[in-house]
């Protein structure tokens, strides 16, 4: 994550909980300019990419020259990645569907109140996106279309 990417940039041991090493330091230890990190944040904040995509996004953005840690380019480079959550509501229909299709058995229990399948719908669903869906508006959509 990006607390413990700061920590690898060395600095002063600050302490932290036990048994996790912690490290002061600065925008500069990631090796990031503050308009690169800022970006990924924003992208992040926006819910645009995910904490895994963002932590992914920020590795990539520090192989990127100074000059090139832009909003733009950034964010292109999270889309041509496939980072960007997908928002498409045709697109998040159809795999809700196909995860309903896929896992008949876990939509019959969400539809009998078992929220535990969800999980397995969610996962189906994800799955079809290729990792691009938001899997809190899939989770959202799956119960609205099993319980109405």
């Amino acid at each position: 994550t990006l607390f413990r990417m700061v920590g690898e940039g060395g600095g002063e041991d600050s302490g932290g909980d036990e048994g996790e090493q912690t490290r002061a330091g600065t925008v500069a230890d990631l090796g990031v300019t503050g308009l690169g990190l800022a970006s990924v944040a924003v992208l992040r904040d926006r819910g645009d990419i995910s904490a895994q995509g963002g932590d992914a996004l920020l590795a990539e953005v520090r192989t990127m020259a100074a000059e090139h840690q832009t909003p733009a380019l950034i964010e292109a480079c999270a889309r041509q990645r496939g980072m960007i959550r997908v928002r498409d509501s045709a697109a998040m229909e159809a795999w809700v569907r196909g995860a309903i299709e896929a896992q008949p058995g876990a939509a019959a229990d969400v539809r009998a109140g078992k929220d535990a399948a969800i999980g397995r719908l969610v996962g189906a669903a994800m799955k079809l996106s290729g990792g691009a869906g938001d899997a809190a508006e899939l989770r959202a959509m799956l119960i609205k279309s099993l319980r109405g």
